[in-house]
């Protein structure tokens, strides 16, 4: 079931100390967990993102989730699904209104970034939701700003193409980090 993410790791090499931890920490939840996609997993569960670069890699495509009201890249939970790069694809398409063959794949297989966190215990609408981890699974594509049209969705406040050279200041850690490895090349 977790062959083809595990292939994928098994070449992937982190960018800094917090992605290797994170890619240990995704090994081992892999190997330990019955059903490591699918929120029901209630200690831990992995979800994806696509990071969306133009294809001068001078902008990236960030929204303003819903709940959390900060600029992010488009992504969400795997629903239980183990093809999680086609899980970053259905996301991408449904947050942003982009379709696949309007993107390009990135890298090889598209892996970009791994990270985790914790989310906080919440309020959900079929009750509450204990605290748990994410192990954020991150693939790059490319998207011409000029060749699409976006759509926000419902579960978006914004959604903008900006500068990855200014744009460092509004994000988490983990995409800050992306945001580096762009300005540094990791996407030539």
């Amino acid at each position: 079931m977790h062959r083809h993410l595990k292939d994928l790791l098994t070449d992937y090499a982190p960018f800094d100390s917090s992605e290797a931890a994170s890619l240990r920490q995704l090994s081992q939840f892999l190997d330990m967990s019955d059903n490591p996609y699918d929120r029901s997993n209630l200690v831990a569960h992995t979800v994806c993102d696509a990071w969306v670069v133009s294809p001068d890699r001078e902008q990236v495509l960030l929204l303003v989730h819903g709940a959390s009201k900060v600029w992010t890249a488009p992504g969400g939970h795997a629903d239980g699904s183990s093809d999680i790069l086609g899980e970053a694809w259905r996301e991408l398409h449904e947050e942003t209104g982009i379709a696949p063959e309007q993107t390009r794949l990135l890298l090889k297989g598209g892996l970009f970034d791994i990270s985790s966190g914790a989310v906080c215990e919440r309020e959900k609408p079929h009750g509450l939701e204990p605290a748990h981890l994410h192990v954020d699974i991150c693939f790059a594509f490319e998207v011409d700003p000029e060749k699409v049209t976006l759509q926000i969705s419902n579960e978006s406040l914004d959604l903008a193409w900006h500068p990855v050279h200014n744009i460092l200041d509004l994000l988490m850690p983990c995409h800050r980090r992306r945001a580096v490895k762009t300005l540094q090349g990791v996407l030539s």
